[in-house]
């Protein structure tokens, strides 16, 4: 079992981001909008073979690195290790991976 990132941890993670889905609704409140709903989406993404032959190293360590040596303290080898085995299982076919699909719209207010 992977340890996850402490509680305390989270709002400096979320801070972190450049535009994180749960200020969505906020930030298009503040630019204005009126009438700004939101929908959360469960999401399952099942990958292409392509993508399951071959997945982007990148994408995969940039969401990684940060939570795994700042807060986690993991060196930089037991990272690459563990998302060695990562990669493994998300070429697995019987793998799926779950998130959450943010939705915010809203109306320009008439001038």
């Amino acid at each position: 079992m992977v340890q996850g990132p402490p509680p305390a941890a989270l709002p400096a993670l979320e801070e972190e981001a450049s535009f994180p889905p749960q200020r969505h609704r906020e930030n298009l409140e503040k630019a204005g909008f009126v009438g700004v709903r939101e929908k959360v989406y469960k999401a399952i993404s099942h990958g292409s073979l392509a993508q399951r032959q071959k997945p982007e190293r990148s994408r995969l360590e940039s969401y990684s690195l940060a939570l795994f040596s700042r807060v986690l303290g993991w060196s930089p080898e037991e990272i690459q290790v563990f998302l060695a085995s990562v990669r493994k299982e998300l070429q697995d076919p019987q793998t799926h991976i779950y998130g959450k699909f943010h939705v915010v719209w809203g109306r320009k207010p008439s001038e």
